[in-house]
């Protein structure tokens, strides 16, 4: 099995990398905010969910996704999300 940092590097190019942390350290808080702090489980889980929603709803690779939200646990969730799916993130 490759290394760490190998795992995060292949990670990277596909938008994976909470996937890994989520393997490696699924109980540590990967998002702390006054509005929720998120596992690497949990951010793992929800961007996998959201992701999968956009899917169903026809969006494709390269297809933008715009988001209006504050400075809060779900817009990493979203990052996450789009940067798996392979869309384009556009923050209003």
């Amino acid at each position: 099995m490759p290394d760490l940092t190998e795992r995060l590097h292949r990670a990277a190019a596909v938008g994976m990398t909470a996937s890994v942390w989520a393997q490696e350290k699924p109980d540590t808080v990967a998002i702390h905010d006054p509005h929720g702090t998120r596992s690497f489980f949990a951010l793992n889980a929800n961007a996998n969910r959201l992701v999968r929603m956009l899917r169903a709803q026809g969006f494709e690779p390269g297809d933008g996704v715009a988001l209006m939200c504050s400075n809060r646990a779900e817009f990493v969730e979203a990052l996450c999300a789009t940067l798996r799916g392979g869309f384009r993130l556009r923050s209003v």
